[in-house]
């Protein structure tokens, strides 16, 4: 695990993102620019990339075909993506290697040793915790994670598919710390978020009457340890299409269903967190 730290404004806006895949000929450049756009021109608004900036499939792997790649060799794809990322490199908290650069790492980390050293960028591994200070003092953490396997569901109906996708989510994240308010993972190229329960309890108030409450989502980063059901979790999505005109792309071989490409929006006011919004780009 990698861990950074950050000071922060006080109010602010995060993108969470990842899985931007240069060199794909399927990559969602348009939505990508904007992205990066969005960060650049938007006061007190920040980024974070949570792994697989590149398809990194080389010419000799089985994975390889010419269709489904407009930049072949792994090192010019670091060097194209950091020069993407070059207008918000001061604006870019954290940088995380994902499952494609992965398999080259026998000639080098291209994340680490070109887009970091590139662009200035804190490197955080496959696993990185973020606390953000504001002031010197803590506002919370975040687990940020590329993330591994997959989340499905065979429910019949989409919001139970979808509601079991979120609790799948939450059960891959929770236990790899338990001192972050914001949980996150790519990989999956899904968009998923879920905030806070908001669950009614019981408590004994003055004059020893039954009283009641809800929980909500003003998490406090206090001690060693979040309730899980009080953090925020979410999966960062894509920037890779799975279905074009012309190519024969993975997902289409595969016959997966179609995916909503796009980020997570982190919004803090005050220092605490009011929303994580999935955008569709």
């Amino acid at each position: 695990m990698h861990h950074i730290t950050a000071e922060m404004p006080d109010s602010f806006n995060l993108v969470l993102m990842g899985d931007t895949h240069e060199g794909a000929a399927a990559q969602h450049r348009s939505g990508l620019l904007e992205t990066i756009a969005y960060i650049h021109d938007t006061p007190n608004t920040f980024g974070a990339h949570l792994g697989d900036w590149l398809e990194a499939i080389t010419v000799d792997d089985k994975r390889y075909t010419v269709e489904e790649t407009t930049e072949p060799i792994p090192l010019m794809q670091a060097y194209g993506a950091a020069d993407a990322f070059r207008p918000i490199k001061d604006k870019m908290l954290a940088a995380l290697w994902g499952n494609h650069e992965k398999t080259l790492q026998k000639y080098g980390n291209l994340v680490q040793h070109v887009i970091c050293r590139e662009l200035g960028i804190p490197y955080g591994g496959y696993l990185a915790k973020v606390e953000l200070r504001h002031k010197g003092r803590q506002m919370f953490r975040l687990l940020l994670w590329h993330g591994s396997g997959s989340l499905t569901s065979k429910a019949k109906d989409p919001e139970q598919r979808r509601a079991n996708k979120l609790a799948a989510l939450k059960l891959k994240l929770y236990p790899l710390a338990a001192d972050c308010a914001v949980m996150a993972m790519g990989h999956i190229h899904r968009l998923l978020t879920a905030a806070p329960s908001r669950e009614l309890y019981l408590y004994t108030g003055g004059q020893g009457k039954v009283k009641q409450a809800y929980t909500d989502k003003s998490v406090r980063q206090v001690g060693e340890y979040l309730n899980p059901h009080q953090r925020w979790y979410c999966s960062t999505g894509s920037f890779l299409r799975g279905y074009v005109d012309g190519i024969d792309t993975y997902a289409s071989v595969k016959g997966y269903p179609p995916v909503e490409l796009g980020y997570c929006l982190l919004r803090v006011e005050d220092t605490k967190i009011v929303g994580l919004d999935e955008v569709v780009v």
